[in-house]
């Protein structure tokens, strides 16, 4: 199974979007930060798909299939207007893998606030464990990462961190790092040239033993599509 997360700074290149993806061969795609209308087009026709639309100065999610999407919630974390992320979770029945909730997010940023970010992270916190019953993949931009191999140059702040920390104690791995625990490797880069590694694959420790590759795509950003790259996790 191969799943594409990418945020796509909710830029309306609908061609340039449609063509990398179509290039990376997809069954499952997570896309966050998208514009106002659903304009996206699947990968290949007949593709269930479920999208949830921005609210404010939040992009929307849109997580699309070639297997048909069941179980499907858009509005996870409930309807306190303190969680300003957004969220959309389904289930998928992939042929050589079972059963796999997958979780598109978008985690607002912290110039928003700290109360902002941190709302929506322990909302996050708190409905993890009812997903965690059986395999589940989380992926998005998180806008955290845990470990100085992930940022360029120091930003994110202790109390972030620990929030990543407690994503992956509830019994997450991130794809990425388990894969390739020494190299530095970023998603996003500020308008000034330092890189971070925000965007993520999380499977539960059910999968890990299935973990088979989870790269990130550079042409996504290089190509001006988006100005963050996209991650590719293939599950065998």
């Amino acid at each position: 199974m191969r799943l594409v997360g990418w945020n796509l700074g909710r830029r309306r290149y609908r061609v340039l979007h449609g063509r990398l993806l179509r290039s990376l061969r997809p069954d499952v795609v997570a896309l966050v930060d998208v514009g106002r209308a659903p304009t996206l087009a699947a990968p290949a026709a007949g593709w269930s798909s479920v999208y949830v639309p921005p609210a404010g100065r939040v992009g929307g999610v849109w997580l699309a299939s070639r297997w048909p999407l069941t179980e499907v919630d858009r509005a996870p974390l409930g309807d306190d207007p303190r969680v300003a992320g957004r969220i959309a979770a389904a289930r998928i029945r992939a042929p050589a893998i079972g059963a796999v909730r997958v979780v598109a997010v978008y985690v607002p940023t912290r110039a928003r606030g700290r109360a902002v970010k941190d709302h929506f992270l322990r909302a996050l916190l708190r409905r993890l464990p009812d997903w965690l019953d059986g395999p589940l993949i989380v992926t998005g931009d998180f806008n955290l990462c845990l470990d100085p191999i992930d940022e360029q140059r120091p930003f994110l702040l202790a109390w972030e961190r620990a929030r990543m920390r407690q994503l992956l104690d509830l019994g997450l791995v991130d794809a990425f790092r388990a894969l390739h625990p020494g190299l530095r490797h970023y998603t996003w880069f500020s308008h000034r040239g330092n890189g971070w590694r925000i965007d993520h694959a999380l499977v539960s420790r059910d999968l890990r033993p299935r973990l088979a590759r989870c790269r990130i795509v550079d042409r996504a950003r290089t190509s001006r599509a988006s100005d963050h790259a996209a991650v590719l996790l293939t599950l065998r």
